[in-house]
């Protein structure tokens, strides 16, 4: 098993969202040896929200989407000042968009960054951001089933035909393919039908944040496990990439702390823990704490968290 990933979040949304600090944050990662830069999807900020959000736990939008910087504009921004650095999306809800449409610009930022994409998906929550894009907000699951058919079609096929329920492509071909032989896909979602989806559509992984809820992190991995089983798939080959949250303090906390916070010692520790139960790659979020609106102490954090962690008894 291969060491833990470590990534963190570029500053494209809220405050620091500008071209100098996604730059400059962009190529400190590189320089500092990180495996990953991620980006996260919003298309508006509602004012008087149909959905809560759900991280939140009264449910109200954190004001830092108020201000995003496309997520895919930004990789590719970023895949022109960068030379090795995988760019990961954390997530793209796909929902929103045309296939076709978010195929071929997907599969240009792959060859325009010499096949260093990584792409996580979700359905979408908020109906406020379907009404906007105007897809309904029914039947989410199932669009998403159809969706993933027709990229892997676009991506993969010669020759593209598809006349499906939601979706219809006349017999084509299409191109640029990806530049890799197959984009990782990991896809994002917490009930037994979006874990189910990982499995059926072939994904790579899942999308957890375990530091929410470390049990139902627990059980979706029991349950995408049993279901590769059922399905003829090696559950080794299931990969988990996962969203975490740090709050850094300057001194160790007590024992009742939460996760992903405390001293670096302490998040390190934390990170390795999630490594001992499969994590394989970790996107460090400054996004919504403390330091959210101070690129210097982010950046200055996620090194000294990379630097901590301590190759484990389980890393080759």
């Amino acid at each position: 098993m291969n060491q833990i990933k470590i990534g963190f979040s570029l500053p494209h949304i809220g405050s620091l969202a500008t071209a100098e600090n996604i730059a400059y944050a962009a190529r400190f990662g590189e320089t500092e040896g990180f495996d990953s830069l991620w980006v996260i999807d919003r298309i508006l900020w509602p004012a008087e929200p149909q959905t809560p959000y759900p991280p939140s736990p009264d449910g109200s939008w954190p004001e830092v989407y108020q201000n995003v910087i496309d997520p895919i504009e930004t990789l590719t921004y970023v895949a022109g000042i960068t030379q090795k650095i995988k760019l990961a999306t954390g997530i793209i809800d796909m929902l929103y968009q045309n296939p076709l449409i978010l195929a071929n610009r997907l599969s240009t930022l792959d060859n325009l960054s010499k096949g260093r994409l990584l792409l996580g998906f979700g359905n979408g929550h908020s109906k406020d951001e379907f009404d906007a894009a105007g897809v309904p907000f029914e039947n989410r699951g199932e669009r998403a089933d159809e969706f993933l058919q027709v990229l892997n079609k676009i991506w993969y096929n010669d020759t593209v035909e598809h006349k499906g329920k939601y979706y219809i492509i006349p017999k084509s071909v299409i191109g640029p393919k990806p530049y890799q032989e197959k984009i990782p896909i990991y896809l994002a979602g917490f009930s037994p039908k979006a874990l189910n989806r990982i499995i059926s559509s072939n994904a790579n992984g899942w999308v957890g944040i375990p530091q929410l809820d470390l049990d139902a992190f627990r059980q979706g991995q029991e349950q995408l496990r049993k279901a590769a089983q059922e399905q003829g798939r090696d559950p080794n080959t299931i990969e988990f990439p996962v969203l975490l949250f740090p709050e850094v303090s300057e001194t160790d906390l007590g024992t009742d702390r939460q996760p992903m916070n405390g001293s670096i010692a302490q998040i390190a520790q934390d990170i390795q823990g999630f490594e001992k139960l499969g994590v394989t790659h970790v996107n460090l979020v400054f996004d919504f704490g403390s330091i959210a609106n101070d690129l210097k102490k982010r950046l200055e954090y996620a090194k000294q968290i990379k630097d901590a962690i301590v190759p484990s008894v389980f890393a080759t």
